[in-house]
Order: C-alpha cells, then sequence, then structure tokens
C-alpha cells in the first residue's frame, strides 16, 4: 500500500469536485472496503475448501486476467 496510496489519493483528489472532497474520499475508502472484504472471504472459503494451492492460482488467473484486460486500455497518443 505503502507504493500506490499516494497516487490513488491523488486521483481521487483530482476527480472530485473541491466542495465534494472529502465526501469522494469516504465513498472511494467504503467501496474499496467492501471488495477488500469480499476478495479475502472469497480467498478463504478457497483455502479452505481446496487448500492453499487452489487459493494462489485463483489469485494467479485473477492477476493475469487483469493484466490481459490493461491491453485493452486506450493509449494516450
Amino acid at each position: 500500500m505503502a507504493l500506490t496510496q499516494g497516487v490513488v489519493s491523488r486521483m481521487v483528489a483530482d476527480a472530485a469536485p473541491a466542495e465534494q472532497r472529502a465526501t469522494s474520499f469516504g465513498a472511494f475508502f467504503f467501496v474499496s472496503g467492501i471488495a477488500a472484504l469480499f476478495a479475502s472471504v472469497g480467498a478463504g472459503l478457497l483455502w479452505d475448501r481446496g487448500g492453499p494451492a487452489l487459493a494462489f492460482t485463483s489469485a494467479a488467473g485473477v492477476a493475469a486476467l487483469a493484466g490481459a484486460m490493461l491491453t485493452l486500455v486506450p493509449s494516450r497518443r
């Protein structure tokens, strides 16, 4: 988190209007917390049902899918 927290905070601050900045930060961190909760529960269920190999293989698959999806982002040229 130390590598990305400043960048993410800057993106939220730049995207939000000045009068809505605190609300935007609250909404962003609320949604991030809920997503982290679901991801942790999902990983725990995978670990419980299939062991660590299933949990780490699934995480690697999701990371590979996210990396592949980056090719769909248009460049700014």
